[in-house]
């Protein structure tokens, strides 16, 4: 079963009890790096750890520049494709090292800035870079993996993080989420110190 926009639907029916071979993908989509885990959905422990330089840097070291590209004819269908390529490149190495198949991996989440996940999704990030600075969503529904070119279980999951604003992105909101400095009482301080670096107070 799967949990998709606020209802439970089922994922996979399969003959016998499979019920042990339930996994899924976290993905940090970084500006420069992607790092993936593979995780036991069923015991929460992460099974190996990948990571690879986002391949879209060749066609800009920036989200700028990346959006700029983006507007090109092919542009952003070319980004898209490039990411997606690598994050499935990074979920068949996992699948490879832990042998098992693609098919049981039944969901993917990922984390990005919001420049990102809107490349990650082939939406158009154009208006992130123009005033007022309004990004097509600032969440995204759940979608089946495969509508994206994710290549996991066909009738797996993909969600993505939600992003704050133009320039306050999901991975900033799973590092709140993780460090669960949203629960302390005290004044903290959260730096992400990356290509493009965020600060939360």
């Amino acid at each position: 079963l799967g949990d998709r926009n606020g209802s439970t639907e089922v994922v996979l029916v399969e003959p016998n009890d499979t019920s042990k071979e339930n996994f899924g993908v976290a993905v940090d989509i970084g500006t420069t790096t992607i790092v993936s885990y593979l995780v036991n959905l069923n015991s929460q422990e992460i099974l190996s750890r990948k990571a690879a330089y986002n391949p879209q840097i060749s066609f800009g070291d920036d989200v700028i520049t990346r959006i700029i590209y983006a507007d090109n004819p092919s542009g952003l269908d070319l980004l898209h494709h490039t990411v997606i390529d690598e994050i499935n490149d990074l979920i068949v190495s996992h699948a490879i090292e832990n042998k098992i198949s693609l098919n049981e991996i039944n969901c993917v989440l990922c984390a990005g800035n919001t420049t990102m996940i809107h490349l990650l999704l082939k939406v158009n990030p154009t208006n992130i870079r123009r005033s007022p600075y309004i990004p097509v969503a600032h969440s995204f529904p759940v979608i089946r993996a495969i509508e994206s070119g994710v290549k996991i279980n066909s009738r797996g999951l993909l969600a993505t993080l939600p992003n704050i604003s133009a320039y306050v992105g999901g991975d900033i909101v799973a590092g709140v989420m993780a460090s669960g400095m949203s629960n302390f009482s005290d004044l903290t301080l959260f730096i992400d110190l990356v290509t493009n670096g965020e600060v939360v107070l």
